[in-house]
């Protein structure tokens, strides 16, 4: 799906959306190394989809079998959720979620595309700030 240039309107409603049914976390890839990870579920694909159409990442569709309805999820990570997290910020009002993102924001987004080699203090700011993302529950 290409993805087009969100207007004003679509931030706002992203933002609502992701009040409700978002999450700002990190996974942990291979060799132990963390990411920032964006995400939100629905069973309406419509709405998952309009993330990705504005916003960009990947749809999935995930199958519960407790449930009757397919899950779909939109994922988003590294550089282009701290993007995404920044226009959406303003309009957010969960105050969990809005917590989440202003760590991912200012604490994980300027590290992103740092290699930990080049320095102990890299590699410890970033810890320290995923560690900050964690802790807000």
């Amino acid at each position: 799906m290409e993805q087009k240039q969100p207007t004003l309107h679509d931030i706002i409603y992203a933002a609502g959306l992701f009040d409700g049914e978002g999450c700002v976390t990190s996974t942990t890839a291979s060799k132990g190394n963390r990411s920032l990870r964006v995400s939100l579920a629905s069973t309406c694909l419509d709405l998952v989809e309009f993330m990705e159409l504005n916003f960009g990442g990947k749809v999935y569709k995930r199958i519960d079998r407790r449930s009757i309805k397919a899950q779909h999820q939109w994922h988003i990570g590294g550089a282009k959720a701290v993007e995404f997290l920044k226009l959406i910020f303003p309009y957010m009002r969960e105050v969990t979620k809005r917590a989440r993102a202003e760590v991912a924001i200012t604490q994980i987004g300027p590290l992103i595309g740092y290699d930990p080699r080049y320095g102990f203090d890299i590699t410890k700011r970033k810890r320290a700030g995923y560690e900050a993302l964690m802790a807000i529950k």
